[in-house]
């Protein structure tokens, strides 16, 4: 066979031979098994196309290899396609090796309808079934134990979290996989973005303007997508709308008007809805919250979202499962970082009304001209920098008194446990 196929690994200084043509490729390169040696048949080759091969995608893989979000455990099914090592050519960067994943896109099953072609084991998801929709949530329970392990690590953001990046087995077994692809982020700056992300997961502030960091509600985001798909057979944002909105036509320009089907402010702009959309009102209640709080509160308020914890603790709740309830932060991931906006109502200058009696089309350059001295940029700067210090002497002020509070009740605790023993 051609000397084209052999290459060299990084770390374990492997020389691998990968199958004459690839079984799966997508817009950064094509996936191949490995011929030899046998003991690499467990994984699999990423083959970046050559535009793709950069230095910083390289330097990126090696952090991702070095740092991976879930302890991989020995004869357990993989939950995350993860990178395993940097494959070379002649010196030369030219992909990844991956854990190999078996199933198939979880994409068949946030359709209404399965394919025709699926096999008798995916038939019990059909919403035909009297079990489909319990198995569907369960499905979701899965899926959010993945990304909460993820995003617990605190170095992940997905960004491109969807269906087809999904594998699952009809026994419920499923996997993340494109997972090179993630932000990597670091001391809360993104170090690595993320190259991609798909318009019909993606949130509406993205619309707003240039990204910085993404956070990990970004990935809320396209999670509740993902579930409102799996349990319902269509996208959360799917219908037409009355004027001014009839014109929209693709999912992303409705997620960016914040048009989601069930939003309690905006139902007299759809004017179709379809059925499906209908089973909504059928589910629990606190299912409903979560969606309500994905993609209606949480259209303004990033933080607001579900997280996949929230998900977790709830979907467990619903499925009686045995499962150890993951704590809840009371601090908003916006908080954690510092946001100009958040001291605006701080400051001590006020922005100069407009003169009564006047309309735009009559104001002079008179009525234009800055009047108050406070508007100089020193004058800003020095308001900014006392209101962020009162901002930061508040939230250290919080978080202090939270720990008192914690160690005084862990004290009496165990100076008087008697009076901690409920009956």
């Amino acid at each position: 066979m051609s000397n084209k196929l052999h290459f060299y690994t990084k770390y374990s200084k492997e020389k691998i031979k990968i199958s004459a043509k690839p079984f799966a490729s997508g817009g950064e390169g094509a996936i191949y098994a490995i011929a030899s040696p046998r003991s690499y048949s467990h994984l699999v080759a990423k083959i970046y196309y050559p535009e793709k091969r950069t230095p910083e995608r390289e330097a990126k893989m090696q952090y991702l290899m070095q740092h991976p979000p879930i302890e991989f455990q020995e004869g357990q099914a993989p939950s995350i396609g993860w990178v395993q090592d940097l494959v070379y050519k002649d010196k030369r960067f030219i992909g990844i090796l991956l854990i190999k994943i078996d199933g198939k896109k979880l994409t068949k099953l946030t359709l209404f309808k399965l394919p025709r072609r699926a096999d008798k084991a995916w038939q019990r998801f059909s919403f035909k079934q009297p079990d489909a929709f319990k198995l569907r949530l369960r499905t979701c329970f899965n899926l959010a134990v993945v990304i909460h392990q993820i995003h617990e690590s605190g170095q992940y953001v997905l960004v491109d979290l969807k269906p087809d990046n999904i594998l699952m087995q009809p026994n419920g077994l499923l996997a993340v996989v494109d997972m090179d692809s993630v932000e990597v982020i670091k001391d809360g700056v993104a170090i690595f973005s993320a190259p991609v992300a798909t318009p019909e997961y993606t949130p509406p502030e993205h619309y707003l303007g240039p990204r910085g960091t993404i956070e990990e509600t970004w990935d809320h985001f396209s999670l509740g997508v993902i579930f409102y798909q799996l349990l319902f057979g269509l996208h959360p944002f799917a219908a037409s709308c009355h004027p001014p909105y009839d014109n929209l036509v693709s999912i992303h320009d409705k997620i960016e008007k914040n048009l989601y089907v069930h939003h309690s402010e905006k139902q007299s702009s759809f004017k179709v809805i379809p059925p499906p959309h209908q089973e909504f009102h059928k589910v629990a209640v606190e299912v409903q919250h979560l969606f309500q709080n994905c993609f209606e509160h949480g259209a303004q308020e990033p933080y607001l979202r579900p997280s996949a914890a929230d998900w977790c603790n709830t979907l467990a709740d619903l499925l009686k499962l045995p499962f150890k309830k993951i704590p809840k932060t009371n601090i908003p991931p916006s908080n954690l970082y510092f946001s100009p906006t958040v001291l605006v109502d701080a400051l001590s200058l006020k922005v100069p009304k407009l003169p009564e009696h006047h309309s735009i089309l009559n104001l002079s350059a008179e009525d234009l001209t800055p009047v108050s001295a406070n508007f100089k940029k020193e004058t800003l700067i020095k308001e900014l920098k006392v209101a962020y210090k009162k901002h930061l002497h508040k939230h250290r002020e919080r978080l202090l008194q939270t720990a008192l509070a914690g160690i005084i009740l862990i004290a009496l605790l165990y100076a008087f446990p008697p009076f901690f023993i409920i009956s």
